[in-house]
């Protein structure tokens, strides 16, 4: 982990001028330039800092070793402290801890550590990629410590977006590694929480990134690099700007007392549309699917007897043989799912909520008159409880919408009714044997339901109805 702050600008010198130029400047003796093995080479370019025959590129201890020539020939000169020791804070001995931003050749066998070359930053003798290899940059913290920021050493902070593109320095850009923080977790495994290694899990609100490339996840298909496209990814994480949103449609006269069908629509930060229609314990054969009135394709149920299902999927960019193009409109559109000229299934197309979610409701409702018609009338029902919005689409269509946070919408089918100056009756029916029986009250902005389950009463409530 580089200590100092990321914003500094780091120069390099090509190392043979590096070189050239400070044996003269400082030479054996020189304060700035240390020179363990007193050969007149300053660490930070020698070769062989210890003098004792291995290349720092090779040697175990770069920085420690029998002298085998010069003026400490036959002594033991420098630390005892192997390159991947903890303890080991200066593996080259420049004077430069591993972890501070001005040191970018860290095992000093001069390839910097951001060079696609460099394949053992640390120099113990275990290439970066290796799943031996915990502690790339060997700085003492492993690589998935929840401390360690910097995993190659390269003075870069791992959640660098700007500046960071290879995070272990394995000289393979994060936009194609498969294990973008060298842990030797790849990033499509179960076991990678946390897949470029920041100290923020994949699902952390905090992060923004998870892979660490070059897009945000809102503007990244694929997340966490993972191979495998967002709306395809059930390990897939929504960001703010993504929403989900399902809703169960309303059964027709050719459905029985069992069957179901849903609609479903997410939206990506990408700007990408996915939207899915499934139907099960219908009988088996091919649906139409009726949208805005007009026809969008078919939909094949397969299985046995009344018991079969099926399921299709439209997205803008279609990645799989078994996506279709959406090329059409969809949100807060009727739906109608028919076989051969029947209803099996209708409803409203939801709409994702913007910025994750709705209000919970505003103002009394106070018309004093009860109203001809609440077709485009938003309601929320509040009894001091979690609320529910009630949405009247067409005359006879509309959604209930569990707030606050609008993911979760039922469709339905309704009958309203003025029964005289302020008040009128409101009948919404989910299913065959589930509905909701209402008595409104304008004068005084109030409602008492009876709620309906499998075509028994199960209980009552009363509240109060503000604008939604």
């Amino acid at each position: 982990m580089k200590t100092q702050s990321h914003l500094l600008k780091r120069v390099a010198f090509p190392l043979a001028v590096f070189s050239g130029s400070l044996i003269p400047l400082f030479g054996e003796d020189g304060p700035d330039a240390p020179d363990l093995d007193g050969d007149g080479i300053p660490n930070i370019v020698d070769t062989d800092i210890d003098n004792d025959g291995l290349p720092n590129a090779v040697d175990p201890n770069v920085d420690g070793g029998i002298a085998l020539t010069g003026p400490y020939k036959g002594k033991y000169i420098g630390d005892h402290l192997n390159n991947d020791n903890p303890a080991e804070d200066d593996i080259d001995g420049d004077d430069q801890r591993d972890d501070s931003l001005g040191e970018i050749d860290i095992d000093g066998d001069g390839l910097e550590d951001d060079d696609d070359f460099e394949k053992d930053i640390d120099g113990d003798g275990r290439d970066d990629d290796l799943p031996t290899e915990l502690d790339i940059d060997g700085d003492g913290r492993n690589d998935d410590d929840d401390k360690e920021d910097d995993i190659d050493g390269d003075g870069f902070d791992d959640d660098d977006d700007e500046n960071e593109h290879d995070i272990d320095g394995d000289g393979l850009s994060d936009d194609i590694d498969e294990d973008i923080d060298g842990d030797d977790r790849l990033n499509s495994g179960d076991l990678d929480d946390d897949t470029d290694g920041d100290g923020l899990s994949n699902d952390d609100p905090n992060e923004d990134n998870s892979d660490g490339d070059s897009l945000n996840d809102s503007e990244d298909s694929d997340d966490d690099n993972d191979g495998e496209y967002d709306d395809d990814d059930l390990d897939h994480h929504p960001e703010d700007d993504e929403e989900e949103v399902e809703v169960d449609l309303a059964a027709g006269p050719g459905a029985n007392s069992e069957s179901e069908g849903r609609v479903k629509i997410q939206n990506f930060g990408t700007g990408e549309t996915e939207f899915e229609i499934d139907i099960k314990d219908v009988p088996a054969g091919d649906y139409d699917i009726v949208i805005d009135g007009v026809s969008r394709g078919i939909l094949t149920a397969e299985g046995e007897g009344n018991e079969a299902e099926g399921e299709v999927e439209f997205e803008t960019n279609p990645d799989d043989e078994d996506e279709r193009l959406l090329d059409f409109e969809v949100f807060s559109l009727p739906i109608e799912i028919r076989r051969d000229g029947v209803v099996y299934f209708s409803g409203t197309i939801p709409t994702p909520p913007e910025g994750g979610g709705s209000q919970t409701g505003g103002d009394l409702i106070n018309l004093g008159t009860a109203p001809p018609s609440i077709v485009g009338l938003s309601w929320v029902l509040d009894d001091d409880s979690p609320s529910d919005r009630l949405d009247f689409i067409t005359e006879t269509t509309g959604n209930e919408v569990d707030l606050p946070e609008s993911t979760d919408i039922d469709a339905f089918t309704y009958a309203y009714n003025v029964a005289n100056v302020t008040e009128a009756s409101l009948v919404i029916t989910f299913a065959p044997d589930r509905w909701d029986e209402y008595s409104l009250n304008f004068d005084n902005s109030s409602y008492i339901v009876t709620e309906y389950k499998d075509g028994v009463i199960d209980k009552r409530d009363a509240g109060i109805l503000k604008t939604g």
